[in-house]
């Protein structure tokens, strides 16, 4: 599976289009404010509050939930990015292998020691 739709719910790769990546931005950037105070919720609680992103993206919402205490920059900029990528694919700007490539490179530079980009 394309490593961009890994975040993605879908049994077939058509669903990118019929997703609401405004509602999706919506639901992270409430439930990364939430998870940023001190206000203690269960992840069930949060499934139902949250329950577009937990239906239509459970690995984003996952990966949210485990990673919101670590590089608040990378994981709003590369959220960002991926969303960007979702609306571009829905409007043909840009094929979901290219997208997927272009995710691929940009979190292996982040995270892979080999590929990361040398600050200057």
């Amino acid at each position: 599976m394309i490593f961009l739709l890994s975040f993605y719910n879908m049994s077939d790769t058509s669903n990118i289009h019929n997703t609401d990546v405004e509602k999706i931005k919506n639901e992270v950037n409430d439930l990364l404010e939430l998870l940023n105070t001190n206000v203690c919720k269960s992840e069930n609680v949060l499934q139902k509050r949250f329950s577009y992103l937990f239906t239509t993206s459970p690995t984003l919402f996952k990966f949210i939930i485990k990673n919101h205490n670590g590089n608040k920059t990378n994981l709003y900029k590369n959220i960002d990015m991926m969303l960007s990528l979702i609306k571009n694919i829905q409007t043909s700007k840009i094929s979901q292998y290219d997208a997927s490539a272009i995710v691929g490179q940009k979190i292996g530079e982040q995270y892979i020691p080999q590929l990361k980009k040398e600050e200057s």
